[in-house]
C-alpha cells in the first residue's frame, strides 16, 4: 500500500435506504361511562396503538467476532494489510463500518384505562385516574439495542432467522421500559371553609370576602 494513503476499513459510512415510507400512528379506542352515584361517574376503556414503519439501524458491514469466526471458517484471524476488513461480513478487501437507516421497525401499544370522577358539587370535585399500558416496540428507539439490527454474522449459525424482520422481531420485540406499566394519577379541589356563606367569617364583607 502506497505510504500515506488510507487504511483498508479506515471509515466507516452511515446512509438512509432510498425507500423510506413515513412512520405512521393509529389509534382505536373504546370507553364506557356510568353514573355511580349522583355528580359521580365511572370511566372504563381500552385502547390500542400500533406504530409502523420505526426507524432501525442495519450495520451490514460488522467484524464477525473471534470466536464465531474460528468456529465457522476454522481459519486464523487476518493479519497484516487486511486485518481491518478481512474478517467483514460483506466485503473484505477495502470496506469499513457500513450501516443503513431504513423504517422497517414497528411498535405496538394497548391496555386498559380506569377512571372516576366527581363534578364539582358542594364545595368539591375530585378525578381519580389508573392507567395499564403495554409498550412494546421493536425499532423507533434511535442508536438504542432495540433499534439496532445485527447481522448473522454476528451469532452462531441457524442460532437468529435469517429474514430481516423475523429476525428484528426474534432480537428486538420487548417492552419499552421507558414508559410506566401502570400508572394512577389524581387531582382535586376543595372550597375552603371561609368566607361568604361559610361556617368561618360567613358574614364577611364584599373587600373582606374577596
Amino acid at each position: 500500500m502506497r505510504r500515506g494513503a488510507l487504511a483498508r476499513g479506515c471509515c466507516g459510512v452511515s446512509y438512509f435506504n432510498k425507500d423510506m415510507p413515513d412512520p405512521r400512528v393509529q389509534d382505536w379506542n373504546v370507553t364506557l361511562e356510568k353514573e355511580i352515584m349522583p355528580n359521580t361517574v365511572a370511566r372504563a376503556g381500552y385502547f390500542w396503538q400500533p406504530h409502523q414503519p420505526l426507524g432501525a439501524t442495519l450495520p451490514i458491514q460488522q467484524h464477525y467476532p473471534a470466536y464465531i469466526w474460528y468456529s465457522t471458517t476454522g481459519l486464523a484471524l487476518p493479519t497484516g494489510e487486511f486485518a481491518n476488513v478481512g474478517t467483514n461480513f460483506y466485503d473484505r478487501t477495502s470496506y469499513g463500518f457500513i450501516e443503513r437507516w431504513q423504517n422497517t421497525g414497528w411498535a405496538n401499544s394497548n391496555g386498559i384505562h380506569l377512571e372516576l370522577e366527581r363534578r364539582y358539587s358542594k364545595g368539591f370535585a375530585y378525578q381519580l385516574f389508573y392507567v395499564m399500558d403495554n409498550n412494546l416496540m421493536a425499532g423507533g428507539n434511535g442508536y438504542q439495542t432495540t433499534s439496532v439490527i445485527p447481522e448473522v454474522n454476528q451469532f452462531l449459525p441457524g442460532q437468529v432467522p435469517t429474514d430481516l424482520d423475523a429476525r428484528n422481531k426474534f432480537l428486538n420485540y420487548q417492552r419499552d421500559i421507558g414508559i410506566p406499566h401502570h400508572r394512577v394519577r389524581w387531582n382535586w379541589i376543595v372550597d375552603l371553609p371561609v368566607g361568604r356563606d361559610k361556617p368561618l367569617l360567613g358574614n364577611a364583607g364584599k373587600f373582606l370576602n374577596r
